[in-house]
């Protein structure tokens, strides 16, 4: 198994600052209305891709890419306290200086990761409703 360790946690980032989630357009489609654990992304991954509220806007992060059609909202101190998660760290790209990841803790399972999606979705608030 693999992942990350706590240690990895990016103090820079406070617990009050929000994290933006893309959603893409199939995402929304399968569950219209509500933020769902597909929306913070594949179980099978050990990041979850988040924008920092503090280095852009929500309507930045929808405009990086075109099949987005909304932007969810957690703090970063939910997504620490959500289990499982090893913290958030910056990860600036070229395209975007804003990108962060948070962090899947190294051995949590599937179904456990799974669960810490699910609590961050129901913590998670639109930045960027969809249209209906």
């Amino acid at each position: 198994m693999e992942g990350h360790a706590r240690s990895e946690d990016d103090a820079g980032i406070p617990d009050a600052e929000e994290l933006y989630r893309s959603v893409h357009r199939t995402m929304w489609e399968q569950a219209p209305g509500r933020a769902t654990s597909v929306m913070f992304g594949d179980t099978t991954k050990w990041e979850i891709s988040v924008d920092r509220s503090s280095l852009c806007t929500p309507d930045e992060t929808k405009a990086r890419l075109p099949e987005r059609v909304g932007v969810l909202a957690v703090t970063a101190g939910t997504a620490r306290a959500a289990g499982h998660v090893a913290g958030v760290k910056a990860t600036p790209t070229e395209g975007n200086p804003a990108h962060a990841d948070i962090l899947r803790e190294s051995g949590t399972d599937i179904k456990s990761w799974h669960a810490a999606t699910q609590l961050l979705a129901s913590k998670a608030e639109w930045a960027i409703k969809p249209p209906d």
